[in-house]
């Protein structure tokens, strides 16, 4: 595939993902391989393979990425997770005879604008005249496509700009992934109630119940005063 191939960095870097996913949620794993005239990075979740994936190529000499969830696994920041993968891998994959410096992926869809705007590049509106666009994209002029050139490795003509920016988009690519690890992956606890709901629940039936026993407590002795004065009347008289 022009200017993009799996190095053994690039698959030491897969592996670490991995060990760490059977850690923390041991029903997902990410693979990558070639497709066609493609690279496929999936997130296998159980048996299922691909619940979200990105294709990734070196068309228009840049690293372009197209990315997809199925319905039923979205909103649990799969497509998150692998971009932030792709960004960090990407300078693992790019050949050093290669042109290609910037990863470069367009979309109307509002969620994945927010996802690829938390990288230092470039975005503009999509045209008919542009040259930055994929032939296979099918837009319509009112569809608000935004492209998205992001800065993953730089080479001898780099400027020091693009230099910096690819240091921060590594970065931050590694904190998603680290922070996706270890917060938002795991399965959620059996019977819908957390260790600390429960600890909760228990504190305040404890005291609702102390309350409860510390008030029938108060009225039984203020009615014994109430016997013993009226039995001290009576024998006064």
């Amino acid at each position: 595939m022009p200017g993009l191939k799996i190095t053994e960095e690039t698959e030491s870097f897969i592996d670490e993902i991995n060990a760490r996913l059977k850690e923390k949620c041991d029903d997902l794993q990410i693979t990558l391989k070639i497709e066609g005239n493609y690279f496929k990075l999936c997130l296998n979740k159980d048996e299922k393979d691909c619940v979200s994936y990105l294709n990734i190529n070196g068309c228009h000499k840049y690293f372009y990425i197209f990315s997809k969830t199925e319905d039923e696994y979205k909103k649990r920041g799969y497509n998150k997770f692998l971009t932030a993968v792709s960004i960090y891998i990407a300078h693992t994959m790019i050949e050093e005879d290669s042109n290609i410096t910037d990863l470069y992926s367009n979309t109307c869809v509002e969620a994945r604008k927010f996802i690829l705007q938390n990288y230092e590049g470039q975005q503009k509106l999509w045209n008919d005249d542009d040259d930055d666009y994929d032939d296979d994209d099918d837009y319509d002029d009112d569809d608000n496509v935004v492209i998205f050139k992001i800065p993953v490795k730089f080479n001898n003509n780099s400027k020091i700009g693009d230099k910096v920016k690819v240091q921060i988009n590594k970065l931050t690519a590694k904190i998603i992934i680290d922070n996706w690890i270890e917060n938002s992956c795991k399965k959620p606890q059996k019977g819908g109630k957390s260790k600390k709901s429960s600890k909760k629940s228990s504190k305040k039936s404890s005291k609702k119940s102390s309350k409860k026993s510390s008030k029938k407590s108060s009225k039984k002795s203020k009615k014994s005063k109430k016997r013993r004065n009226t039995h001290k009347e009576r024998n006064k008289k």
